[in-house]
């Protein structure tokens, strides 16, 4: 028997099997979950799903298309770190970035630190890994217009060269 549930604004076509784990309010089995929906995130995928990349394929990614994100060490997340012009630019870009994690249900780990610096981490805790869904995120938050620090962005020109 499948059912369908509304899980954010996604439809998912659920089909009984357990163990069983709890996302969104709804009680969703932890494997055979399909998705209808492109670009967005899939955070009801099994945990061992094929979907996950390895560390080869997010460094592969990362090189071409975004450079200014990091892979964590664990290699089960991309960074993203930077310094805005002050705190409300810094609060500013936190509001934009709920936004577009709410558009498509995926929603990253945002820090401030000294009233200015951001770190942006992004996985999908569900396959507790790494997704397309993750660089898929990560390209529309490098869309934000920021006004950045100008000591910031001298200091990171002195290392890296402009990118911003």
């Amino acid at each position: 028997m499948i059912r369908s549930v509304a899980c954010r604004s996604h439809i998912k076509s659920i089909y009984p099997t357990s163990p069983h784990i709890f996302h969104n309010s709804f009680r969703i089995p932890s494997r055979k979950i399909v998705c209808m929906s492109e670009n967005v995130c899939h955070p009801c995928l099994a945990k061992n799903s094929s979907s996950k990349l390895d560390s080869n394929e997010a460094t592969r990614l990362l090189s071409e298309k975004y450079k200014d994100w990091k892979l964590s060490s664990e290699g089960t997340a991309i960074k993203k770190s930077f310094k805005t012009k002050n705190f409300v630019e810094a609060i500013s870009y936190f509001n934009k970035v709920c936004e577009i994690a709410e558009k498509q249900g995926h929603h990253p780990d945002l820090h401030l630190k000294n009233y200015q610096e951001v770190e942006v981490v992004i996985s999908t805790h569900a396959v507790q890994g790494l997704t397309l869904a993750d660089f898929n995120l990560a390209g529309e938050l490098d869309n934000i217009a920021v006004s950045y620090s100008k000591k910031w962005l001298k200091e990171r020109e002195a290392l890296e060269g402009p990118s911003i």
